[in-house]
């Protein structure tokens, strides 16, 4: 028999009785295929994955390694395996509904796995396409960044697909698929088979009623829900009328002039972790704990009197939603009844080596109620899309009953800046490493080139990528949150929400010689001013450049919602101002630098006297992992004091700022005009000696008050007995 004659009597119909054992056998395993080699791309990945933690040497690799988060990946990388079964099996399904559309049977198994494992592949292919046109960051590392073939390909995809259009496109190929598939499955099934199809069918369908957001219980009408929307790293000035930023945020520009702008606005922490801890309990960190990203739990216990609490208290339910960066919800007790974020550090890390082994489950699992299901795709950084948070906010308050207090958290624009499409195409030209985030390569690479910034800092060409990068990130977000505001007044909520718009902290881009990113130091450092937003009912549009704190916005929200007051706030409610009253007396504001990865080399660059304190290096085992369910990255309790002692300090009161500079000799103290010199570059010490004796006063004051024992006495000996004055509330100057 000759080979072309073997090959149609194997593909030729044959009935069942005629095949022998072995064929019968072989079979089902060829109509496998497809189940077969998803796994197997699923278990190839996982290998390379574990590979790179055995052998690399990039920090998220290495942490996993050292801190024996081995099982952790694993069970994370074990559950994703679900999503590739799934498409295996209805690639094989579908290929098998296809074949009996016509009339014979075939030789089971081979022309099922042919067709099936074709699908699989069209599928795979169209959801490369979609994710390099979407999320260019997630694949430019195996992509673009390997140059050649590959670097044309994502360069093609990027300049000439919609991810909109495709998907629309492939949506309507794959139902159509599905319907042809169910369509032979009834055809050529027999009364079981049939069964088992409706059945699926019907089963399918509850499936889909069940997932789709059903709406809440009837509102209440004695209290309004109350929407806070976190814009991570959002500069003051982006919703200036003709700013660099303007044509980034149109949305929050049209909303800031329907409502109430705040632009004297401070956060005493320009990170994360202390930011969100400020506002969510109306205390400044010295007070909460929360001083640094990675704390203890130990440290932390006031966040336990919150907003979430409060508005409970009140008969709200509460919820926080958010990408990567949310972290400090789950990780700190605040007590949200619903929680859709990252789980916590710890998971950042494991999440982000295993997603870089299956990136494609980023563009399968994408819908609320799969990101549910699959928690990891809210953990991965270049996997961020601002319109995944829009999705499960908007799920979110359809499911829950009025009022509510609701978090919503963006993170795309913070480091390394991930703008998505159609701002990813916006490349102004650029071809360098960095096209798709401010820096290739792994996490660590990312932080050495975000922070110490040698490339962005020689090259003109780097540093105008960075600001694209960021303005294209920033265009991301506004646009999605504009879908988040039009949603809410489509469901009928806009009337009866208190909508607040702000940035945690702002964001440096190596502006007046400053660093990049933000909470890094004490001058030349303006990502300790946020812009704030604020419509509610019956509030007239209007701009305040009220100096007001962070902490400020917790007693205020809670007004704005008629709800009493609890004691032992630090902040103070500021309704009565955005209802038109009169400002409230200007207080001292006490700022302090967080954590920064290349300590010694930001420290002196910043203070070049060689005398500077600085944070231990991560090498120096500063961060350690504390047990608990889940696990929380946090400093090393050795480590801790020096921490504290090393943080750079800053006082704003009137248009007068006082930075302290911790040395080995004690701790400099530099005086700046903030309103004629906004980036804190001449220091007035020396020629305004008695507006220095006063504003030291203040300082220690503050500090004493807040309770904040980590202070070192002035360097210059002339000033230290007033770090011993007894505190007195003062006037602004």
């Amino acid at each position: 028999m000759t080979a072309s004659r073997s090959c149609r009597v194997l593909l030729d119909y044959t009935p069942a009785a005629r095949l022998t054992p072995v064929r019968r056998a072989i079979g089902p395993v060829l109509a496998l295929s497809p189940v077969i080699l998803a796994l197997g791309l699923w278990a190839a990945g996982s290998a390379a994955v574990l590979h790179a933690v055995l052998t690399r040497g990039d920090y998220v690799m290495d942490e996993v390694r050292r801190h024996g988060l081995v099982v952790v990946l694993l069970q994370k990388m074990a559950w994703l395996a679900v999503p590739y079964l799934v498409l295996g099996l209805a690639c094989s399904l579908a290929a098998l509904g296809l074949l009996r559309l016509r009339r014979r049977q075939r030789n089971p198994g081979l022309a099922e796995g042919v067709l099936g494992t074709v699908l699989l592949c069209c599928a795979l292919a169209a959801t490369l396409v979609h994710g390099i046109a979407e999320r260019p960051a997630l694949f430019g590392g195996l992509f673009y960044g390997k140059g050649g073939m590959r670097k044309a390909l994502q360069l093609a995809i990027e300049h000439h697909v919609s991810p909109d259009t495709f998907g629309a496109a492939v949506e309507a190929a794959s139902l159509a698929i599905l319907l042809l598939a169910v369509g032979g499955a009834l055809r050529r099934s027999r009364r079981p088979g049939r069964w088992a199809a409706g059945l699926l069918l019907g089963v399918g369908a509850c499936f889909l009623v069940l997932a789709w957001p059903h709406p809440a219980r009837r509102p209440r009408a004695d209290h309004p829900n109350v929407l806070l929307v976190f814009v991570d790293s959002l500069r003051e000035d982006a919703l200036d009328e003709g700013s660099l930023w303007e044509g980034a945020t149109p949305e929050m520009r049209a909303l800031a002039r329907s409502a109430v702008r705040l632009r004297g606005v401070r956060t005493p922490v320009a990170r994360t972790f202390p930011s969100v801890a400020t506002l969510l309990t109306g205390l400044h960190p010295v007070q909460h704990g929360v001083r640094v990203t990675y704390v203890s739990t130990t440290e932390c216990a006031p966040v336990r009197r919150s907003l979430p609490r409060w508005f409970a208290s009140g008969g709200y339910t509460s919820a926080a939603v958010s990408g990567y960066c949310g972290a400090p919800f789950p990780d700190l007790d605040f007590g949200f009844s619903v929680r859709r974020c990252a789980r916590s550090e710890i998971d950042l890390v494991t999440s982000i080596a295993a997603l870089r082994g299956h990136p494609w489950t980023v563009v399968w699992l994408r819908s609320p109620w799969l990101r549910r299901l699959f928690p990891t795709m809210r953990e991965g950084v270049e996997c961020s899309h601002p319109d995944d948070v829009t999705d499960e906010a908007i799920a979110t308050w359809r499911a829950m009953p009025e009022p509510f207090f609701m978090v919503a958290f963006y993170d795309n624009a913070h480091l390394p800046y991930l703008p998505v499409w159609p701002d990813a195409r916006d490349t102004g030209g650029y071809e360098g490493p960095n096209r798709y985030e401010i820096s290739a390569g792994d996490l660590l690479e990312q932080v050495v080139a975000g922070e110490a910034s040698p490339l962005q800092r020689a090259n003109a060409t780097e540093l105008a990528n960075a600001k694209r990068l960021y303005a294209g990130a920033v265009r991301g977000v506004d646009r999605s949150l504009g879908r988040l505001l039009r949603s809410l007044a489509e469901d009928g909520l806009d009337r009866r929400t208190v909508v607040v718009v702000l940035g945690d902290h702002g964001e440096n881009l190596l502006d007046a010689g400053g660093p990049l990113a933000h909470g890094e130091a004490a001058e030349r450092d303006r990502s300790y001013e946020i812009p704030v937003v604020v419509r509610a009912p019956g509030l007239l549009p209007r701009v305040l450049d009220d100096r007001l704190g962070l902490h400020d916005l917790a007693p205020t929200l809670l007004e704005l919602a008629g709800l009493s007051l609890p004691a032992g706030l630090e902040g103070r409610s500021f309704a009565g101002r955005l209802r038109g009253g009169p400002s409230l007396p200007e207080r001292p504001l006490v700022m302090e630098t967080d954590l920064w990865w290349l300590a010694r080399d930001t420290v002196d660059r910043m203070d070049p006297s060689g005398r500077g304190l600085a944070y231990p290096r991560l090498e120096e085992r500063l961060l350690a992992i504390e047990p608990g369910d889940p696990p929380h990255i946090v400093v090393a309790p050795k480590w801790r004091q020096a921490v504290l002692r090393a943080k750079q300090r800053r006082l704003d009161f009137g248009p007068w700022t006082l930075t302290y500079l911790p040395r080995t000799t004690g701790a400099s103290l530099r005086l700046y005009r903030r309103d004629l010199d906004p980036w804190l570059t001449r220091d007035l010490g020396p020629s305004e000696p008695a507006r220095l004796a006063e504003m030291t006063t203040l300082l220690y004051g503050e500090m004493a008050r807040l309770g904040d024992r980590h202070v070192l006495e002035p360097e210059d000996e002339s000033l230290r007995p007033l770090a011993t004055t007894p505190y007195k509330p003062a006037r602004a100057p």
